[in-house]
Parts: C-alpha cells; sequence; structure tokens
C-alpha cells in the first residue's frame, strides 16, 4: 500500500468514526433507535401486567 492508499484509508475512517459518534448523540439515529425500543419494550410490558 503506498502512501497515497494510506491516506484516503485513514481519511475513510475518519469519516466512519465521525458518522458513528453522530448516530451516538442524543438526536442521532441509533441514540433514537433505541429509545423507540425501550419504549415498545415497557408498552409490552404494560399490556401483559394488565392480563
Amino acid at each position: 500500500m503506498d502512501r497515497r492508499e494510506e491516506e484516503e484509508r485513514m481519511k475513510l475512517l475518519d469519516e466512519m468514526r465521525e458518522y458513528s459518534k453522530r448516530a451516538l448523540e442524543e438526536s442521532g439515529s441509533s441514540y433514537n433507535s433505541i429509545g423507540r425500543l425501550i419504549q415498545d419494550i415497557i408498552a409490552v410490558v404494560e399490556i401483559i401486567k394488565c392480563k
């Protein structure tokens, strides 16, 4: 791997790192998905408790 390829890979890694950080921030997609999953689990538990 030459220097240019290495620099390109490092740039891609930096971009991926930034996307991952954003996904986990409070307004990020992963953060929101986990929040919805927790809400769904709570709703199911409430339904089960009422039966």
